[in-house]
């Protein structure tokens, strides 16, 4: 339950952060067009900080799932779940 929520959170705050990134280049591109510097620094004082707060918490979402899946890949290797069959042993042929 706790890795689905961490995982859609993340997801969610991915697509927040690149449409944000996106809403600011394209704003800048416009007021650029434009020839306006005050609609330049406009785009990127109303959308910068929301970004950056989105890009923020989607890599602490990546960092704590990153743990989350060596934890569960580390419980699984002591219960022995996920344990393979022995390989048979590489039979020595001579010419």
């Amino acid at each position: 339950m706790t890795q689905r929520l961490l995982q859609l959170l993340f997801r969610l705050s991915i697509v927040v952060f690149l449409a944000g990134g996106t809403v600011t280049v394209v704003g800048q591109a416009l007021g650029m067009v434009m020839g306006d510097a005050a609609w330049v620094e406009g785009v990127a004082a109303d959308s910068g900080p929301a970004t950056c707060i989105a890009a923020s918490i989607s890599g602490m979402l990546s960092f704590v799932l990153s743990y989350g899946k060596q934890g569960a890949e580390q419980q699984d290797g002591a219960n022995g779940s996920d344990a393979q069959a022995p390989r048979p042993a590489a039979s020595a042929t001579t010419h």
